[in-house]
Formats: C-alpha cells, sequence, structure tokens
C-alpha cells in the first residue's frame, strides 16, 4: 500500500509539473503582446568592410556639435588636433581651431604652470580638472569621454608618414553613427 502511494505521488508531482512548464512556455510564446518587436534590418553602410569611407561633411558637424553642445560635460582628450585633418581640414584650418582652445601648460624656466594657445599636436582639453571635480559635477558619477571617433578620420597619409603620431591619438572604440551626450 505504501508503494502504490508513494507511486501515485511522483506521478502527481510529475503531471504537476509537465503542466506547469507547458504553461510557461505558454506564457512565453505569447509574451510580450503589449508593443510590437521587430526584427532589425540589414542595412548598408558607407564606411563598412576593409574599403569602407566616411562622409566627412557629417564628421565636421559631428565635431561642430561636440564643440557647441558636448564639450561642456564630455572629454575627447585621447583626440589630438593633428587628426582634424583627416576630417578635411586644412593645416592651417587645424592650427586655427586649435588655437581656440586654451591649454594648460608648463612648468616653464621659473618652475610655473602657465596658459597658452593650442598647437595641433595637443589633445582637445578635458572640460573638469580631474575626474574628482567631474563626478561633483555630475553627482558623484563622471561622465564618459567621448572616444568613440571614427577611425578613419585620421588621413592615411598623416598615419602613414608621421611616426609622431601616437597610438594615443587613435580612437580605442568601435565607429559610431551618432554622438549621445
Amino acid at each position: 500500500m505504501k508503494k502504490i502511494l508513494t507511486s501515485l505521488a511522483l506521478v502527481g508531482l510529475v503531471a504537476a509539473g509537465t503542466a506547469a512548464f507547458a504553461a510557461e512556455e505558454a506564457h512565453n510564446a505569447a509574451a510580450p503582446t503589449h508593443f510590437p518587436i521587430n526584427e532589425p534590418k540589414e542595412m548598408s553602410w558607407s564606411f563598412t568592410g576593409p574599403f569602407g569611407t566616411y562622409d566627412k561633411a557629417q564628421l565636421q558637424r559631428g565635431l561642430k556639435v561636440y564643440k557647441e553642445v558636448c564639450s561642456a560635460c564630455h572629454s575627447m582628450n585621447l583626440v589630438a588636433f593633428r587628426t582634424l585633418e583627416g576630417l578635411g581640414y586644412s593645416e592651417a584650418q587645424v592650427k586655427s581651431f586649435a588655437a581656440e582652445y586654451t591649454i594648460h601648460d608648463g612648468p616653464n624656466d621659473a618652475g610655473d604652470m602657465f596658459d597658452r594657445p593650442g598647437k595641433p599636436s595637443d589633445h582637445f582639453p578635458a572640460p573638469f580638472a580631474n575626474e574628482e571635480a567631474a563626478a561633483a559635477s555630475n553627482g558623484g558619477a563622471a561622465r564618459p569621454t567621448c572616444r568613440c571617433w571614427p577611425r578613419h578620420a585620421v588621413s592615411s597619409a598623416a598615419s602613414r608618414a608621421s611616426s609622431s603620431i601616437s597610438s594615443r591619438s587613435m580612437p580605442r572604440a568601435a565607429p559610431t553613427t551618432s554622438i549621445r551626450c
């Protein structure tokens, strides 16, 4: 009698487990019903593949957006001004653009730090003095840097001909199509 009751209890547990599993599968198949889920479409981008190119006008607009909006909070301190030649700017335009920024440099012969106009070899200055100042202005969390600069923004001629371009001036992130602040 004990074996029969144990067998019936075991069969009941298996049946209940199977019913619960079937109910869970039915629920997962129906969810979500409150919004449509569309599969992403395959897109053809101009910058894909080994011979892809970027739209220089789009990159110049992105630089303008960064300068006017994003640079108040986000840093692009891993990007040198000289890489702007890859965006279609002339050497004179890059020098003029770099001179618009004030670079904190030094020490000089007297051991003092000083400010000077930027040069093409300088990197974009950070908006805050250090990580702690950046975190304090943002409620305790520092904002990310804008390292998502397209890799092809550096002109191939400049990257091959000049050994002075350091790896720090090259971006480390994958190219993106939008700038998020």
